[in-house]
């Protein structure tokens, strides 16, 4: 497998530590993902910024170290391992004060399941999705996009080309203009954030 130059010239550059211009750009890619995943520790919002700065801390310390391997884990499994221990831990620790309270509290499971690893991945999958729709939406035509949502959400371009008052012939062109620049997006994407 291939190591994407963005990807490793971006993590090379975070290894530096005293980069601002690519922690600016680590923060702002990866963000929204760290985040969300934060949300499906069901983390509250008070806390969720403290954990995402302990996060980017825990990464700031860790990666003069890293030796990032692609062909031996992605960089997302990395920061998804991080994001996970570092919210198992927070939860760990909230629960023990809990009940040093004597408050009650739900216990988890902090063994590593195959469920979380599927929740990583349609986390990062929805994270790309979006990122690369608010990155092209504005390369086409407001109808060719209208469009293009009809259609992915299963609509049949006869049906679209109809409620829309054009060709199907048309709707058809729009419909794989705007996928196949999504698409092209999206993998591009994944290259580059995902390494």
């Amino acid at each position: 497998m291939s190591q994407n130059p963005t990807s490793q010239t971006l993590i090379m550059k975070l290894q530096l530590q005293g980069n601002d211009k690519a922690w600016e750009r680590f923060s702002r890619e990866y963000r929204p993902y760290i985040y969300t995943i934060l949300k499906k520790y069901e983390i509250s919002h008070e806390d969720r910024e403290d954990i995402l700065q302990e996060i980017q801390v825990r990464i700031w310390r860790a990666l003069p170290n890293f030796i990032y391997k692609s062909e031996r884990c992605r960089f997302r499994t990395w920061l998804s391992r991080v994001c996970r221990n570092t919210s198992l831990n927070f939860l760990d620790s909230k629960n023990q004060r809990n009940k040093k309270l004597h408050v009650e509290v739900e216990d988890f499971d902090r063994a590593e399941t195959p469920e979380t690893d599927l929740l990583e991945e349609e986390e990062w999958q929805y994270f790309i999705a979006k990122k690369a729709w608010e990155n092209i939406q504005n390369l086409f035509s407001e109808k060719q996009g209208e469009v293009y949502l009809k259609v992915s959400q299963g609509k049949h371009q006869k049906e679209v080309a109809e409620e829309m008052g054009m060709e199907m012939n048309t709707a058809y062109v729009y419909a794989k203009k705007v996928k196949d620049i999504y698409i092209r997006e999206i993998r591009r994407l994944n290259a580059e954030l995902d390494g």
